[in-house]
């Protein structure tokens, strides 16, 4: 692999994850990023082996390493305030003929796809089936997806 390219807001690359110990105010970065609701905690598990992620000015290549709510974090040089987006849940009537698959592999048109692009990322609570249509809950927060509907109680109408 090539060296990852310079990032604006980086100025110290030689000492990654070198952080002072930090109060219990503090999470893994992949989780305090996902929770801003700008990324899912895979994309941002991503990001940061991808060496796009610094805090404090320092480049950061584990996901798991703590942060606290205060720290200077960037992405690709742009400041990411880790502020918690509140939890939102929005009604969505699914029509006939989408998926509420994400990411849909076969290429088939997805109930996301066909969202206003002023949502934030979203994951729907439940499923329909492609031919079903009827009430889909859509959430920002998975804690409260699991809460409203849990995994195991989660099956798809015919």
């Amino acid at each position: 692999h090539p060296p990852p390219p310079p990032l604006r807001g980086c100025q110290e690359r030689g000492r990654e994850n070198s952080f002072p110990a930090m109060s219990h105010l503090q999470r893994g970065l992949a989780k305090a990023l996902a929770a801003t609701g700008r990324w899912s905690r895979r994309e941002a598990n991503r990001m940061t082996a991808d060496a796009r992620v610094c805090v404090n000015g320092v480049q950061v290549s584990n996901p798991a390493a703590r942060v606290r709510q205060s720290d200077r974090v960037t992405v690709d040089g742009e400041l990411t305030p880790l502020e918690v987006a509140p939890p939102r849940l929005w009604r969505f009537h699914k029509p006939d003929g989408l998926i509420t698959t994400a990411p849909e592999p076969q290429g088939r048109p997805t109930v996301f796809a066909s969202l206003p692009g002023w949502l934030p990322r979203v994951l729907s609570v439940g499923r329909l089936d492609l031919r079903s249509e009827g009430l889909l809950l859509l959430t920002n927060s998975g804690p409260l997806a699991r809460r409203v509907l849990p995994r195991h109680a989660s099956r798809s109408t015919s």
